[in-house]
């Protein structure tokens, strides 16, 4: 941005629209107890800032564009305005929410101006030009602070993804933890939940990130989440229920901040055994019923049953997908051959058929307690893990 850049000067204002103006300014400070209110019920954000700092805050964005309003001469470099909104980001005010209060701001003293033009004999052609103007001077500077909002929120985000990855990998020291820890909301007493997203869709992510945040965070504690080697990391203190999700989320125990190294492990995992079989949702590795001991089965044993038992069944081509297949749903709908047929949309005799044929060739009986562990973990365990 190029240094000591000024806005779009004032038009000149005549002797009746400088009398409206006079009578305006009388109550800025009504104006700006009005808008306050108006954000305390719409705006999210705005538990997080202090009343009276949000209220003075507003009357000097109004202050600010009543001046520009009123005197052509007066203009507020850009780069002026950039310093002051820096320092309302250090104080943790919410700077899309000055943005978005300076061009309601304006747009209300314009509103005030037309509905007392009469009053003080202001032409329709002066309060036009004003307008046109007040849009022009908001839109200017709300750039400004969106410019300076994305910038500290990239700031930001850099800095709590590298505090993020160095406490995954536990290489902070103590007292490194417990400088920063206050800085990012972080309470050192509480145990937190690990919570993995895979980096993806942007438009699914930011939902989940969303709703994760609401759901796991508490009053007092926020959720700190940072992207760390391509996948969405959140430290939630409580758990979150476990909504319908669009993509795999997986979450580990609670535990204190200086063990959130093997939290991470346990939610990674979590989420790598959801997106193998496809899980959509909130999962823990207790959620996943035996699918984790897939991943610590031996292959060499397995290799062996394989050979044994199902590539005789492969030799058979087509038919043995279709066998492989109707084996794997009835293993699926509990062994229920109604449920199975109906999602294969074939007979249940079919279904039947197959079975038998299964276990003609193989050697292995779905009845039959010790065989119904091996077929399940032979057929799972060749699901191909996720990129």
């Amino acid at each position: 941005m190029e240094p000591d850049v000024n806005p779009t000067p004032a038009p000149a204002v005549g002797g009746p629209a400088m009398a409206l103006m006079a009578a305006i300014a009388n109550d800025l400070r009504g104006y700006a107890t009005e808008l306050t209110e108006q954000y305390r019920a719409a705006a999210a954000d705005y538990g997080t800032v202090v009343s009276d700092a949000f209220e003075e805050n507003t009357a000097a964005v109004l202050q600010m564009a009543f001046h520009s309003l009123t005197d052509p001469t007066y203009t507020t470099s850009l780069d002026d305005l950039r310093l002051l909104v820096t320092e309302w980001g250090a104080q943790g005010i919410p700077l899309e929410l000055v943005a978005h209060r300076l061009q309601v701001g304006a747009r209300r003293l314009m509103e005030v101006a037309r509905d007392r033009a009469n009053e003080f004999g202001v032409s329709a052609d002066d309060i036009a030009q004003a307008q046109d103007f007040a849009w022009q001077w908001a839109t200017e500077h709300a750039a400004v602070i969106y410019e300076v909002h994305q910038e500290r929120a990239l700031a930001q985000a850099s800095s709590t993804a590298d505090f993020m990855r160095r406490l995954l990998a536990g290489t902070m020291p103590q007292l490194e933890l417990r400088t920063m820890a206050p800085r990012l909301r972080l309470d050192l007493d509480t145990p937190y939940v690990v919570a993995c997203v895979r980096w993806g869709d942007a438009r699914t992510l930011s939902d989940l990130r969303s709703r994760l945040r609401v759901q796991g965070g508490t009053s007092k504690l926020p959720v700190v989440d940072a992207v760390v080697d391509g996948t969405h990391v959140a430290l939630l203190p409580q758990s979150p229920p476990s909504p319908t999700a669009e993509a795999s989320v997986g979450i580990s125990q609670p535990r204190p901040l200086n063990e959130v190294g093997t939290s991470y492990d346990e939610a990674l995992r979590a989420l790598q055994i959801a997106e193998t079989f496809d899980l959509n949702g909130i999962h823990g590795l207790g959620d996943l019923g035996a699918l984790p001991l897939l991943a610590t089965a031996a292959d060499d044993a397995a290799a062996l049953l394989d050979d044994r038992h199902l590539q005789p069944l492969r030799a058979q081509g087509r038919a043995a997908e279709e066998i492989l297949a109707t084996v794997g749903a009835y293993l699926r709908y509990d062994r229920r051959v109604e449920e199975c047929a109906r999602a294969l949309m074939v007979h249940r005799n079919t279904v039947r058929y197959r079975l038998t044929r299964f276990t003609e060739v193989t050697g292995l009986d779905p009845e039959h307690t010790s065989d119904l562990v091996v077929i399940w973990w032979l057929l799972n365990r060749t699901k191909p893990a996720p990129e």
